[in-house]
């Protein structure tokens, strides 16, 4: 046994003291890692604008209309199943076997072009079977799944589900090419695709929306997700990955990952059924409820796919590695070093999102389109939601951390846990408080009480611990830009009834620039950047130890 693997009865745990004086991370490994990490974080960001484009695009051409309504409507479901089965429980299931097999050494590329093969066949059987009887279904689905009264929007909403409903089994294709580019740290082109898709999308309804109508979206949606399909298929065939139909011969990673797809859908559905039971009850509220709660929730996983989807992203892949080599050296030190990243950049995140919720809520909509009561309703449930952001964030990494280390009935205890505590939170608040806000709370307290637990049994798991002194540093900085915020917000609270939709752009363009410059400076002052990517940072802060 290497001394890697018996860290865990070596000297206890891992603090992020000894991850640095050990240099258990290479200067290769971290600016790697790193450069991915911003890399899915930029492209995120850029896919986030272009979903507000569209957004604009649709509203510009289809405008508030009952054809909208069906378009938005029927969108809305494959995108949840894309959700379920591809790019949330699939990936999950299948990436801690596909990086174990690249990373595997001593087997040669044919038997991992095997279990891509044998991978790859099974979901196009199934996305047949799925897809066929989706499109045999269509009315009956379209029946169940809406409640559209016109028999005209009946109609168009069948056409559209029969249109867009095979963007799920493209979406599950491409998630098990991504896999693979994942498990050689190819990121790029699973980056770039929902960019590709948008900007398809919005260059396609100003172009056929005269002649096709809502069509022209749906067939930019199909289409656009197919040939992503075959870019990610180029990329694999590039490292050696060829599809070969095999039906029969599966290999035993494919039983097992077929094994682990069923746990990891179920568990998948826990956030699904939270959003879908929150709705339930905001149909009870007063009028504008719901919709406070879904603007709401456009600005909240705004950070969250942002920065924790590219920290997660990039962690899952060493940790499925990490965990296949039995490095768990390695493996503590990747979870101290994603932990400590989340919270020091979504904290501050947080800060910024509760004292100037209402600033971004008049940039977004503007002063003049919606109402002040419209605002101070969305200010309200994002101020709850953004308390949640780091824990929601840390709750999604534990979640995959448990598909790396083959803990799946973990994973889907704590989803069944966290769906649990949520609903009986939303009932007792809401029957108190009858707002929106009542059950972002509810979400929010959830994550509180569900990470710790994660991370209790992470911690036994790889043996972590995180170092007190690297945290209360990190807790001075955010407490300076706590009150700074606090001030500027108190400053200007009597300007913003009249501010102006350019004037909080530009506000808060400076202010954003001014506090993340002075939050740059403290982590720099406290020597907490070098966590980050610099392995002279670590040098130098190991050298004071």
């Amino acid at each position: 046994m290497s001394n890697n693997t018996n860290f865990s009865k070596e000297k206890g745990r891992l603090s992020i003291s000894s991850l640095f004086k050990h240099r258990l991370l290479s200067k290769k490994v971290m600016h790697k890692s790193g450069r991915a990490q911003v890399m899915l974080g930029l492209c995120t960001f850029v896919s986030r604008l272009l979903g507000f484009v569209r957004v604009r695009v649709f509203t510009y051409f289809f405008g508030f209309s009952s054809e909208s309504d069906v378009l938005y409507a029927v969108l809305a479901f494959p995108n949840n199943l894309r959700k379920l089965f591809a790019e949330g429980a699939l990936h999950s299931a299948l990436l801690p076997i596909a990086t174990g097999i690249v990373d595997e050494r001593s087997r040669a590329h044919s038997h991992s072009q095997r279990v891509f093969s044998s991978v790859f066949t099974v979901v196009v059987i199934i996305m047949i079977v799925l897809v066929s009887a989706g499109e045999l279904f269509a009315p009956q689905l379209v029946s169940i799944l809406f409640r559209f009264v016109d028999e005209e929007q009946v109609s168009l909403a069948v056409s559209v589900f029969r249109i867009v409903f095979p963007f799920i089994a493209f979406v599950s294709l491409m998630t098990v090419y991504s896999v693979f580019l994942h498990a050689h740290s190819h990121f790029f082109v699973s980056a770039l695709s929902p960019i590709l898709i948008s900007i398809s999308v919005i260059i396609a309804v100003p172009l056929g929306a005269s002649s096709l109508g809502i069509f022209s979206a749906a067939w930019a949606f199909c289409i656009s997700a197919c040939l992503v399909v075959v870019l990610h298929g180029f990329a694999c065939m590039r490292l050696g990955y060829v599809f070969v139909p095999m039906l029969r011969g599966y290999t035993q990673e494919t039983k097992t990952v077929l094994k682990r797809w069923v746990p990891a859908i179920l568990a998948s559905l826990a956030p699904l059924i939270n959003l879908q039971f929150s709705y339930f009850l905001l149909t009870s509220f007063d009028t504008g409820q719901s919709s406070y709660f879904s603007s709401a929730i456009v600005f909240y996983q705004l950070p969250i796919g942002i920065i924790g989807s590219a920290i997660i992203t990039v962690s899952f892949v060493e940790l499925s590695r990490y965990y296949a080599r039995q490095e768990m050296r390695r493996l503590a030190s990747c979870n101290v070093t994603a932990i400590f990243k989340l919270f020091a950049l979504l904290v501050p995140v947080s800060i910024v999102f509760f004292f100037f919720a209402k600033l971004g809520v008049i940039v977004a909509y503007g002063s003049r389109r919606i109402s002040t009561e419209d605002i101070r309703s969305i200010t309200e449930v994002l101020k709850m939601f953004s308390f949640g952001i780091v824990s929601t964030s840390l709750y999604m990494y534990f979640q995959r951390s448990f598909y790396a280390y083959n803990k799946d009935k973990w994973a889907f205890g704590f989803a069944c846990a966290y769906t649990g505590i949520d609903i009986c939170l939303s009932l007792v608040l809401s029957a108190r408080f009858p707002y929106a806000w009542a059950l972002a709370l509810a979400y929010t307290i959830s994550g509180f009480i569900i990470v710790p637990l994660q991370f209790f049994v992470i911690s036994r798991v790889c043996s972590v611990r995180m170092g007190s002194a690297y945290f209360l540093k990190l807790a001075f900085a955010n407490a300076v830009l706590f009150f700074l915020c606090l001030a500027i917000s108190m400053a200007i609270e009597i300007w913003i009834p009249h501010i102006r939709f350019l004037q909080a752009l530009t506000f808060i363009m400076v202010i954003g620039l001014c506090l993340g410059g002075l939050y740059y400076l403290m982590l720099k002052l406290l020597s907490l950047y070098g966590l980050f990517f610099h392995e002279k940072s670590h040098e130098n802060y190991n050298d004071k130890l």
